[in-house]
């Protein structure tokens, strides 16, 4: 009995990963490689798809990182301070401080005035941000709106930081009355 070669694949139409029957003959010259790409292709392809009927959620789908694709294969970590050099040498720090830079120019803050780093998205600085809230004022509390983003009460256990929700109007205003 022939044995039959078997590929784990994203399927489209059921949006899950599942076992199917590769129907590629050239898979079996090197069949890691072709699978993985397969399995790439056809994921691309989903979200390529899904990406059309994006609707609702705060994000921009109408960037490029084709630019930014030579770098996407370079392992790099921007671990510690933007403003100190680091012991690991591939690194992003001058583009990361060239960032905060434009920004304290926008908002007029002089060069020893202001720290900073870049995060990858919201969660992130708000927990920073709630982590310097903390030790700034160890005993304060947090008060905020029932409508802000889940990383706030998120970040409010993982700190062990009191937590008083404020409702909203209809609008999404902190009510204060």
């Amino acid at each position: 009995m022939a044995s039959k070669n078997y590929y784990y694949g994203f399927q489209s139409k059921t949006k899950d990963l599942a076992l199917v029957e590769p129907h590629d003959e050239e898979c079996v010259v090197d069949r890691q490689r072709c699978l993985v790409t397969k399995i790439m292709s056809e994921f691309q392809e989903y979200l390529n798809e899904r990406s059309n009927h994006l609707l609702g959620y705060l994000s921009n789908l109408k960037y490029h990182l084709t630019d930014l694709s030579p770098l996407l294969i370079l392992l790099m970590n921007n671990v510690g301070d933007p403003f100190k050099q680091s012991n690991f040498g591939m690194h992003s720090k001058k583009i990361e401080v060239a960032v905060l830079d434009w920004f304290a120019q926008l908002w007029e803050i002089e060069k020893d005035e202001y720290w900073g780093y870049v995060t990858n998205g919201r969660t992130e600085g708000n927990l920073h941000g709630m982590l310097l809230g903390r030790n700034l004022l160890p005993d304060g509390i947090l008060y905020t709106s029932k409508e802000s983003h889940y990383s706030i009460f998120k970040g409010a256990r993982i700190y062990r930081i009191e937590c008083q929700i404020i409702g909203t109007l209809t609008t999404g205003e902190i009510d204060c009355h």
